[in-house]
């Protein structure tokens, strides 16, 4: 239990009274040492080969940040997946992405046997605990700029590149990017028009593998972001989950996914090297949009390519107006209130026009 939790669960009547009954005892912090990583309620341990995220009955910029049984069901439903013929072929076809597998949860239930989500965890594959010294970062922490005004971690990186490879800076930014792309962005974008799988991949969800300072991998964390098209759903019927509560219509599909992956990600990957001065926002995006036409070429769906390519508005989610209107985005009845129309720097005028 996240000792922050732990004495939160104390306060509460239904746990007093598994305390008072002697069913439920608080034996303090005790056991192996475990650390923090970029997200507050996960937890990692150097001896364990799982992480433990919790439910954190703390509100975090949208939402408070208490797991569902449904999101932890989730992590089970890909679980499962992974397990099957067509996933071994998705692992074929894009050897360096990997899914942080999350296949096992617990919770405690409160005298009257009522699960109390508020106690809920979950246990995620820490992938990287045979390599715990490799060169993987949170997206997140590469793009946000320095606070003294310095590079980024993205910024070094490309000028560390630079140096090694006696490129040009912008060259080398080009080199990063086209890699980024290989590695993080056309996976990401094959598992939802090939196999019908969506992960919302946003910043804090995407850990970068590089090699001397270039992308070579991805690694995909937080399965509650995970949901499927109805193109999914024979496959999902392999593992008898054919009703799977997370399955998107097409609007959801294009509200959300482009958000996550290209607004909240992929942008602010051109923005932190646009900041650096190695080239132009407009000229960085060009290469992100040829990426994905080169890619619609062979895609098996191509609904949401077609969307992000050739519709003159994106979806994109107010977080601060969220924030002012005190809305919790995990439990809003209507979560498109808090999105607005934004104009997509990928359309072929917005860049042409850009460019010129």
């Amino acid at each position: 239990m996240h000792p922050w939790q732990a004495d939160h669960l104390l306060k509460q009547d239904w746990c007093q009274q598994l305390v008072q009954q002697n069913a439920l005892h608080d034996l303090g912090e005790a056991g192996e040492r475990w650390l923090p990583t970029s997200s507050s309620r996960s937890l990692y341990s150097p001896s364990n080969r799982d992480m433990v995220k919790f439910s954190l009955s703390v509100r975090l910029t949208n939402s408070v940040r208490t797991l569902s049984v449904k999101e932890a069901k989730r992590g089970m439903r890909l679980a499962r997946l992974a397990q099957t013929p067509r996933w071994q072929e998705l692992q074929a076809r894009y050897p360096t992405f990997r899914v942080m597998q999350e296949d096992g949860w617990a919770g405690l239930r409160s005298a009257d046997f009522t699960l109390q989500e508020e106690s809920l965890l979950v246990l995620r594959d820490n992938l990287l605990f045979s390599q715990p010294d490799s060169q993987t970062n949170v997206l997140v922490t590469l793009t946000q700029a320095e606070p003294d005004g310095g590079d980024s971690l993205l910024a070094s990186a490309v000028r560390r590149l630079a140096a090694r490879l006696n490129l040009p800076l912008q060259q080398a930014a080009f080199c990063w990017l086209d890699a980024y792309c290989q590695h993080v962005l056309l996976p990401l974008f094959s598992t939802e028009a090939d196999y019908g799988l969506v992960l919302l991949a946003h910043q804090q969800n995407i850990l970068v593998e590089m090699q001397q300072d270039l992308p070579v991998g991805m690694l995909y964390r937080d399965c509650q972001g995970s949901g499927f098209t109805q193109s999914a759903l024979p496959w999902l019927a392999e593992i008898g989950e054919a009703e799977a509560e997370n399955s998107f219509s097409e609007q959801q599909l294009l509200r959300y996914f482009p958000y996550y992956l290209l607004v909240n990600s992929s942008l602010a990957v051109t923005a932190a090297l646009a900041a650096a001065g190695f080239d132009s926002e407009e000229n960085l995006m060009v290469r992100v949009r040829d990426a994905l036409s080169a890619l619609r070429t062979c895609a098996k769906n191509t609904l949401c390519l077609d969307y992000v390519l050739d519709s003159p508005h994106w979806h994109c989610k107010g977080n601060f107006f969220c924030y002012l209107h005190d809305h919790n985005e995990n439990t809003i009845v209507d979560p498109a209130v808090i999105y607005f129309d934004f104009v997509n720097p990928l359309h072929q005028g917005v860049i042409h026009g850009a460019t010129r």
